[in-house]
């Protein structure tokens, strides 16, 4: 369609960010060394949609789909190709960081001794979902159970990143040094303003409308206390203050045939334990430590589990210890029937908010078909 592939693009319009910010950080606020916020949402490792075959399927650049032939299956082979480009743009955005000098230094190159952007930066890198393992998905969060689209810990568990001259400089983090804990995507807004010497988020205009107060937690305290314990102790750290927080509402649970199975049940957290309620629960199974492979096939969106919520009938959804048991292979509902009915009531209570997104316009997808690609539709 005359255009490159999209992380392509992207990554080379946050190069030049980074480059630009050096070249002219003191004419954006006034003053040198000025502060960069950079958002960069990765789309690769997303499954599309393919007009040409009618189906959803990962797409590769074709040079980084060829550098992993020895992978037999085509899913997985293409998931690791997407990721690879990925991780391979990261990568350029570091070095771009790390040659981008700071302050007075701006009009020279930057050596080992200068102070680059790099030194300053605290990078995330971090996920919105789990993986998917469905079919075209190609991907695989053994030993967690389920993937993307369901409240299982495939589907809401990732693994983050944090990187960058603050982390080891300010932080006091030692390079390498893992951190236990968990940390709710919507933290990192009170935890970055926290950084930037913001401690109030809350947003008077949003008060005024009457919309619910932002869910986030600042832990940026907590990150450093973890940081000075790591340094006395590498096996004790301080626990996360987020322990709690609703996951996906009722409606999600009791919805229409549509939504039943594919992101079709309810969540509620509040640990060590998670409650999930639904009928029926897709993709209700484990991939193996190879997966896809081209032995078996698994089909999860059509592998069901029942978490009913019926308690007159002896149904309490499903209910698992997701710290001691994290791959949720022991439903503890019928056990502890107070913790469920504990959860499900915060769980009802929960103070959702869904902004009105307007209809579905059929135009959007008929422009898709004709260019081949997705783009942002007006009508």
């Amino acid at each position: 369609n005359g255009t490159a592939y999209e992380t392509t693009i992207l990554c080379d319009r946050a190069k030049k960010v980074v480059t630009d910010h050096a070249s002219s950080s003191s004419s954006l606020v006034g003053e040198e060394n000025a502060p960069l916020f950079l958002y960069h949402a990765f789309h690769a490792a997303c499954v599309g949609w393919n007009a040409t075959t009618n189906d959803a399927n990962l797409q590769p650049p074709p040079a980084w789909y060829a550098r992993f032939s020895s992978i037999d299956d085509p899913d997985r082979r293409a998931n690791v190709a997407t990721v690879a480009a990925m991780d391979a743009c990261v990568g350029e955005i570091i070095a771009e960081l790390k040659r981008a000098p700071l302050g007075d230094d701006t009009a020279a190159t930057a050596t080992t001794t200068s102070s680059t952007m790099w030194d300053r930066t605290l990078l995330l890198w971090s996920s919105d979902n789990g993986g998917a393992v469905h079919l075209g998905g190609g991907s695989n969060v053994w030993p967690l159970r389920g993937g993307y689209m369901n409240n299982w810990e495939g589907g809401i568990r990732a693994p983050a990143l944090i990187a960058g001259g603050f982390v080891t400089h300010t932080l006091g983090f030692r390079a390498g040094s893992t951190l236990e804990g968990v940390i709710h995507e919507c933290d990192w807004l009170a935890t970055f303003a926290h950084f930037a010497g913001i401690d109030d988020v809350e947003d008077s205009r949003a008060v005024a409308a009457g919309l619910p107060p932002v869910d986030s937690l600042n832990l940026g305290p907590w990150l450093a206390d973890v940081a000075a314990a790591l340094t006395i102790d590498e096996d004790t750290s301080p626990a996360s203050p987020r322990t709690e927080w609703p996951q996906t509402p009722l409606s999600e649970a009791f919805g229409d045939e549509r939504t039943l199975g594919v992101g079709g049940d309810a969540a509620y957290v509040k640990l060590p334990y998670k409650l999930i309620v639904s009928e029926r629960v897709a993709q209700s199974g484990w991939t193996g430590e190879v997966h896809p492979n081209t032995t078996v096939q698994w089909d999860s969106l059509n592998d069901f589990a029942n978490c009913t919520w019926a308690p007159e009938a002896g149904f309490r959804g499903c209910l698992f210890d997701i710290l001691a048991d994290p791959s949720e292979r022991d439903d503890l509902a019928s056990r502890l029937p107070d913790v469920a009915e504990d959860l499900y009531d915060r769980l009802a209570r929960a103070d959702f908010f869904d902004f009105d997104r307007g209809q579905v316009d059929e135009q959007a997808c008929l422009q898709a078909n004709a260019t081949g690609w997705w783009g942002p539709w007006l009508p």
